[in-house]
This record gives C-alpha cells, structure tokens and sequence, in this order.
C-alpha cells in the first residue's frame, strides 16, 4: 500500500481530485457487484461464500494506472 500511496503522489492532478475520482470509481465497482451478487443469488439455489474484494485499493490501482476516465472542473479530462 505505501507503493501505491507513493504512486499516487507522482499523480499530476489535486489530492481532493483524486480522492472524489477514485471513490466515484469504488462506489460505481461495489455497485456492479451487488449487482453481479443479486443476479447470481437470483440463479443459484446455494450460495457461495464470496471473496472479500478490496474495491478502494482497486480503485486507487486504477487511477494510477491511468484506466479511469474523468472530466475535472477545470476543463482537464484523462
């Protein structure tokens, strides 16, 4: 985690940016998911345990990685 923390540093954009950016992206995963879990449940008689994801850290890995496309009030786009 320090790694990524570091990465996000090297980030050419505002620390209150990345944040509203990367939990934008957190919430828009968690809800895919609930989504993906309710249609599973809706076709499977048992249920299977799910593995806890860590949708902060991906969501901050993806914005590091350049793969989350935003528009700031600035006019910047990525």
């Amino acid at each position: 985690m320090e790694n990524d923390l570091e990465n996000v540093e090297k980030l050419e954009m505002n620390r209150y940016l990345q944040v509203i950016v990367a939990s934008k992206y957190a919430r828009l995963v968690n809800s895919r998911l609930a989504r993906q879990r309710q249609e599973e449940q809706g076709e499977e008689t048992e249920s299977e345990p799910q593995p806890y994801r860590r949708v902060a850290g991906e969501a901050l890995q993806a914005l590091i990685d350049g793969k989350i496309e935003f528009e700031s009030p600035e006019g910047n786009s990525r």
